[in-house]
């Protein structure tokens, strides 16, 4: 089953990011990250190499990352986004 969270932007940096890829990814992955507790996730549109249709990738910690919040609230749910 695929899970997805929305990111909200904290920075100038966070919103670069989902200007780029969107707010809704999905998480790939769940470990750490510097040390702390973070989800892997992958953006849901492909990045500027459309070609391959690459995704972005990154690690967002799962409580005070300096970039985003993540809301996995019921909207956003699970496999239909």
């Amino acid at each position: 089953m695929r899970k997805f969270c929305e990111l909200t932007a904290k920075t100038k940096h966070g919103k670069n990011r989902i200007h780029q890829h969107g707010s809704i990814w999905e998480i790939v992955g769940d470990g750490v990250f510097r040390g702390q507790e973070a989800w892997s996730l992958k953006s849901l549109h492909p990045t500027f190499d459309r070609k391959h249709g690459a995704h972005d990738g990154r690690w967002v910690l799962k409580s005070n990352d300096n970039n985003f919040s993540v809301d996995l609230g019921p909207d956003v749910g699970d496999d239909g986004v």
